[in-house]
């Protein structure tokens, strides 16, 4: 015969609102320097002037805005500023869609130069 009064499930199968708390996401200063090192690649005649660790800086700034020093290699032959430029566009553009984070400043310095590629 069918009961007509099921049972009630455990209490570890019904289900509970989340905690008030909000969940957290953290992402490391190494994981944010690489993933700027990894948009300076996408610039064409711009090249980290060494390894990762050593070329790429990330700070935080007050009121949550991050702040990225990049030591580069630019190419022989192109404008300097405006492949700084360039390079911050990229810098800003990758690290905030990929992190939802504000990068309110990309400094970069040019410590070699390359042949024109």
């Amino acid at each position: 015969m069918h009961d007509p009064h099921p049972p009630t499930p455990p209490a570890s199968l019904t289900s509970t609102p989340l905690a008030e708390e909000p969940a957290r996401t953290s992402i490391e200063p190494a994981a944010l320097a690489r993933i700027a090192a990894l948009a300076v690649e996408h610039v064409d005649g711009a090249d980290l002037a060494g390894p990762p660790e050593r070329s790429v800086q990330v700070e935080a700034l007050p009121g949550e805005a991050l702040r990225v020093a990049l030591r580069l290699a630019g190419a022989y032959g192109t404008s300097l500023p405006d492949l700084a430029d360039r390079v911050r566009a990229e810098v800003v553009g990758v690290v905030g869609a990929m992190t939802r984070l504000h990068v309110g400043a990309v400094d970069v310095e040019f410590v070699e130069l390359t042949p024109a590629r």
